[in-house]
């Protein structure tokens, strides 16, 4: 159960579908967005309609991810989101350093659950999340499910 909820973490803080902590090589520290930052509100739905709900955010994360990301798109199939994330300026190292990183867990755990409650509240019986993060060739440099 505690290895789900760190994979979970992990995902969240990946998709950056409400926030990206981002390191940058310009930044001697990995800046931490502020709680307001990472604020969501998902009202219950189906998998399309909370991944509808995730693309209004699109602007936030961009804008978050300091020019980290340049594409964020949440897409539904059948009871699962799955959130693709583009990126140019993100290593497998740097994205395996941000899951480590012990604050953005917490944030990322609450807003993790209200992605998955917001779909069980919707009547989805067993939602997923998939995150996808590609580099600018479409290589996958991360994939994490949770279900």
């Amino acid at each position: 159960m505690k290895k789900l909820a760190w994979i979970i973490s992990g995902l969240l803080f990946l998709s950056i579908l409400i926030g990206l902590v981002v390191w940058s090589q310009t930044q001697p520290k990995l800046p931490v967005a502020s709680q307001a930052d990472l604020q969501v509100n998902l009202q219950p739905g189906s998998a399309h309609a909370v991944a509808s709900q995730l693309n209004t955010y699109q602007r936030r994360v961009l804008k978050l991810s300091q020019g980290m990301v340049t594409s964020a798109n949440a897409t539904d199939d059948q009871n699962r989101i799955i959130y693709t994330i583009r990126t140019t300026n993100v290593s497998t190292e740097l994205i395996n350093f941000g899951l480590k990183h012990e604050q953005a867990q917490v944030q990322v755990q609450k807003l993790t659950d209200k992605v998955l409650g917001a779909m069980r509240a919707g009547g989805v019986t067993q939602p997923g999340l998939e995150i996808r993060i590609l580099n600018r060739s479409g290589d996958a440099l991360k994939i994490l499910k949770i279900e």
